[in-house]
């Protein structure tokens, strides 16, 4: 189980350094080029740009994370991540609740990697952040948290 420490130490190395942030990129987006080809994708054109440079950031952490880890050793295949995101797509518009985080509060009993959802959730909803918006806020926790479930949920591993 990921604990809160690891991601603050990840999140304070990422932000304060500039050129460890790019060798990430570029040692995740090798290690995982089917994730890569997600997060960089025109999918989220709809994003501001801050939107995805959060986006990113969040991804990188996670992958960082997950590569210190020695999870997902395997690329994860473009359809897992297909499958992951409608699956997430699906939860978001099904869950009750007024705000991103009402809905999210439903996930938190069942995740096995609660921490990880908490870092999402409060990457996506910073509230002041004025560059962030509603609908950008629920299409960045919906790829983030396709990403965690590909990289850290057993279950939906595969080679």
């Amino acid at each position: 189980m990921i604990e809160t420490i690891e991601l603050e130490n990840q999140l304070d190395r990422l932000s304060e350094q500039a050129l460890v942030f790019e060798d990430e990129v570029d040692q995740w987006t090798q290690w995982q080029p089917d994730i890569a080809a997600y997060i960089l994708s025109d999918d989220f054109s709809l994003l501001t740009e801050v939107e995805r440079e959060t986006l990113l950031f969040g991804a990188t952490l996670l992958l960082t994370v997950a590569r210190e880890n020695g999870l997902a050793t395997e690329p994860i295949s473009e359809e897992t991540i297909g499958e992951l995101d409608e699956a997430n797509w699906t939860w978001l518009e099904e869950s009750e609740g007024r705000s991103l985080s009402d809905k999210m509060d439903v996930l938190f009993d069942q995740y096995p990697e609660p921490e990880l959802l908490a870092f999402i959730e409060d990457l996506c909803t910073d509230e002041e952040e004025e560059d962030l918006t509603r609908s950008g806020g629920e299409i960045m926790v919906v790829a983030l948290k396709t990403v965690a479930d590909a990289l850290f949920l057993k279950t939906s591993m595969s080679s």
